[in-house]
């Protein structure tokens, strides 16, 4: 979820509430993106609401990532500085995975009207979505990396045009042994407002 204000209060829908896994604030310009998780029950509600404290722009992304899922499923979590220009992100996370199973989810969020669109990512994330909003626009892109050994995931995300920029990951763990299954990230559905 992107706010064009420091002011992100939750994700819900009528299947039940969002944990926050991580804000990225940008106090300067009073941004904020924050990445927030559900473990999805057999059915859920194809309706998500993403809520704010004051009234400005907002920008959501929602992926579905089939598990199994640790019941706490945040390993590493970590927002990097707001960088104040430049066509590029880089989001280093600084502890190691605690399994060599899990999934990386990052999120960059850029203030500038010429980047409204996703372009690359390195270190073998792949692009899962964008949205646009605002003026001037603002806008978050999204990517994963499946994980098969423990590492200290990092990735560089390059964007067309100078641009005020802020970053962070989230490493979800799937569930210990004999859990079966494989992590799959798969886009369920984006929308910028």
């Amino acid at each position: 979820h992107m706010t064009g204000a420091t002011s992100s209060t939750g994700c819900s829908s009528t299947s039940g509430s969002y944990i926050s896994a991580l804000a990225i604030t940008n106090s300067t310009e009073s941004d904020e993106s924050e990445i927030y998780y559900r473990i999805a029950g057999a059915s859920e509600a194809t309706v998500v609401t993403a809520t704010s404290s004051a009234d400005d722009e907002h920008g959501l992304v929602l992926l579905e990532i089939e598990g199994p899922w640790e019941a706490s499923p945040v390993d590493l979590a970590e927002a990097e500085a707001r960088d104040a220009s430049g066509t590029t992100n880089v989001i280093n996370l600084a502890g190691t995975t605690s399994q060599a199973d899990e999934v990386a989810v990052a999120a960059v969020y850029t203030r500038d009207g010429s980047n409204n669109g996703d372009l690359t990512w390195s270190d073998s994330f792949v692009s899962d979505a964008s949205s646009v909003t605002g003026s001037p626009f603002k806008s978050i892109a999204v990517a994963t990396r499946v994980l098969t050994s423990a590492l200290s995931p990092q990735t560089t995300h390059t964007f067309t045009a100078s641009a005020v920029s802020q970053g962070g990951m989230v490493t979800f763990k799937k569930e210990a042994a004999g859990g079966g299954g494989t992590i799959l990230p798969q886009m369920m559905h984006h929308h910028g407002a």
